[in-house]
């Protein structure tokens, strides 16, 4: 659905695109960010019960947010949580870099960097990751 949606608007966007003239690194970051938009909403009519609860949780993201972003604030693991999304657009952003230069993203990196990192990411796994033994996608 979300492809049709996409092929359909194809020649719209362009001209958008072209009547702004957003080329480039700016589109290409702007695309990625819709994307992720999208998924994101995908996620939440993809885990509620019906229809009218996706709605409801749509609504509640952008109202009242006092509370939540002062719950948010007193959680170490959101200070983990952030932490390792700002690690992880790092990480993209490179790959983004590099494989516009025609580069190996992964191997642009040195080798005294990247082992170490390996290893300390499998180590946060293995200390964070084992919660229960129910499947990940029953947890959300």
């Amino acid at each position: 659905l979300l492809y049709l949606a996409g092929w359909f608007t194809a020649p719209v966007r362009k001209r958008v695109r072209e009547l702004l003239g957003v080329r480039g690194t700016f589109a290409a970051l702007w695309q990625m960010f819709i994307t992720f938009q999208l998924v994101t909403l995908a996620w939440v009519f993809f885990r509620a019960r019906t229809v009218e609860d996706a709605f409801v949780l749509i609504r509640n993201m952008f109202i009242n947010l006092d509370l939540p972003v002062r719950m948010l604030l007193l959680q170490m693991s959101t200070y983990l949580a952030f932490g390792f999304a700002l690690v992880f657009v790092a990480v993209e952003f490179i790959a983004y870099w590099a494989d516009k230069k025609g580069r190996n993203p992964v191997l642009i990196i040195p080798p005294l960097a990247r082992y170490p990192a390996y290893a300390i990411g499998l180590l946060i796994m293995s200390l964070f990751g084992i919660s229960s033994h129910e499947f990940i996608y029953f947890q959300f």
